[in-house]
């Protein structure tokens, strides 16, 4: 008597980190960096912001002056010491070559003032393991090469899923670890890694 043993496929990804078109999460930092003598002034930067890779985002300060009959003379915005922008604002779209710290300098009658904000993308890293079992059998653990990061410093999670048809996908309880062990398979399984921002205890 014969026994037919089926092949089947198990998808990791050698080259790219899971999620990496969805997960170029934008997240910025408020350093408050004032200087100057300028009283009865605030400025206030948004201190998180998430886009996609490539997607523009506008950054604008908002002042407050306590005394109304003071105003505003000229905002500058600067990116690693060049002009970026003569205006209370400016549109940013943030790639590899672009993140770290956008200065912005405000010119209230005779005084300056100046502050900053932190933008990074999180690098979700990479994962290695794909593996051709028979029905039954446990593939290879998937291993990571490199952990995620981001420059901002905030907290990330892993949340690992997995899919018949690599269209629709289900995560995985308590896989918040860097590897995964699938245990055995009969039947063709794709998995990925996917990497969460926490800001504020909120994913």
């Amino acid at each position: 008597m014969k026994t037919k043993r089926s092949n089947l496929s198990v998808f990791g990804d050698v080259n790219k980190g899971f999620f990496f078109f969805l997960t170029f999460v934008l997240s910025s930092f408020f350093a408050s960096n004032l200087h100057g003598q300028c009283s009865g002034v605030s400025v206030v930067l948004d201190d998180s912001i998430s886009v996609c890779e490539n997607q523009s985002l506008v950054l604008k300060p908002s002042v407050i002056l306590s005394d109304p009959s003071r105003s505003v003379d000229s905002v500058k915005w600067f990116y690693n010491g060049v002009l970026l922008a003569n205006s209370d604002s400016v549109n940013v779209s943030l790639t590899n070559s672009n993140v770290g710290f956008y200065y912005v300098n405000i010119w209230i009658d005779s005084c300056f003032t100046t502050d900053s904000i932190l933008l990074g993308f999180l690098n979700p890293g990479l994962i290695l393991g794909s593996d051709t079992i028979c029905s039954g059998q446990s593939p290879n653990p998937f291993s990571s090469t490199s952990a995620a990061s981001i420059i901002t410093g905030d907290t990330l999670q892993y949340v690992w899923e997995s899919s018949t048809d690599s269209l629709n996908w289900t995560s995985i309880p308590g896989t918040n670890l860097a590897t995964y062990n699938s245990g055995s398979l009969t039947q063709t399984t794709y998995f990925r890694r996917k990497v969460e921002l926490i800001q504020n205890g909120s994913v």
